[in-house]
């Protein structure tokens, strides 16, 4: 297993354990450092052992190298949308991550990538259901492919 993140290691140790060698994670990790929430971000992915090439999947494929979809991806696996089990076989048993948001769901309210959104937002709930169900089902259809 992993090494993991301790309260020894200065910011530049943390951020090369996490990306484990993968030049794309460590950039994720920097980029990260630089928002308010990246701290606490990072100590979560490493708590569900999200790191490395698993970290780069999640930023490269499921969020398209968009660092607003990035942050919304993180905000919905930080309020338990998905499980870390639907999280880890989608980055560890897949070939390509499946992407957690479906951009192609329309619904009135829902701010655009880098506006503030979240769950104090009155529509949050119903986003990530409606989120969650389409993963599901594109999740499914990967997997029998």
């Amino acid at each position: 297993m992993a090494e993991k993140l301790n309260g020894n290691m200065s910011g530049m140790d943390a951020i090369i354990t996490m990306c484990e060698g993968n030049p794309g994670a460590m950039m994720v990790l920097t980029r990260m450092m630089e928002s308010p929430a990246g701290l606490m971000d990072i100590l979560m992915l490493d708590s569900m052992d999200i790191r490395g090439s698993h970290l780069y999947m999640l930023n490269n494929d499921c969020c398209g190298r968009d660092p607003n979809k990035f942050a919304r991806t993180l905000m919905m696996i930080r309020s338990g949308v998905f499980t870390q089990e639907e999280i880890h076989h989608n980055l560890k048993d897949r070939c390509y991550a499946q992407s957690f948001i479906d951009d192609s769901i329309e619904m009135d309210g829902i701010p655009p990538y880098g506006e503030d959104f979240g769950p104090d937002h009155p529509k949050w709930d119903e986003w990530c259901k409606a989120q969650k169900e389409s993963y599901e089902r594109r999740g499914a259809e990967y997997d029998k492919a």
